[in-house]
This record gives structure tokens, sequence and C-alpha cells, in this order.
């Protein structure tokens, strides 16, 4: 649980618990901005967090992929060759997979 997560918390129930008296509405905007202002950071602060993580997922990913292809390498004795499109048209094609001679 995050700090921004209590504060929001605490603020949105004294706001609450303060409007249930019936104060004039100028006496509570600063609550308001307050909690309002907390909700945002609670956002911004979920969404870096998201990003970092997608990140280091990604980074992680990549070194799997890295690493199994370069142990199924050498078990391909004839190599895999490169995909080439059968058709012309690239939406429809169908791929193949053929070995490139030089």
């Amino acid at each position: 649980m995050s700090i921004a997560t209590v504060a929001l918390s605490g603020s949105a129930a004294w706001l609450i618990v303060r409007s249930a008296q019936r104060p004039a509405l100028l006496s509570l905007t600063m609550l308001m901005g307050v909690v309002q202002l907390l909700a945002l950071g609670k956002a911004a602060g979920r969404y870096g967090e998201r990003v970092s993580t997608h990140q280091a997922a990604l980074r992680i990913m990549a070194r799997v992929r890295a690493m199994t292809a370069l142990r199924l390498e050498p078990l391909v004795p004839a190599g895999l060759g490169r995909a080439v499109p059968t058709s012309s048209r690239r939406s429809s094609a169908t791929w193949t997979r053929s070995r490139i001679c030089s």
C-alpha cells in the first residue's frame, strides 16, 4: 500500500465527515483539491509502476528468447533459412521457409 493510497483514504474520509456537518462550500475547497491531487498522484504512481514492471519483463523475455535461439541453432543441421512470401501480395501471402543459396 503506497503513501498516496493511505493519504487519499484519510483525506477522503475527512472530507466526507466534514461535509456531513454542512459547512460553507468554500471551507471544503482546499480539502477537495487535496483529494484530487492525491488521486492523480496515486494514478501516476501506478502508471509508473506498470511501465517499469513491463520493461523489466520484456528485458527478461528478450534474454530468454536470445538464449533459446542460441541453444536451438546448433541443433538444426541444415539451417533454417529465411522466410520468403510465395505470393507478391503481402497481405495474403503464404509464408514458406526456403534456404537462400548464394
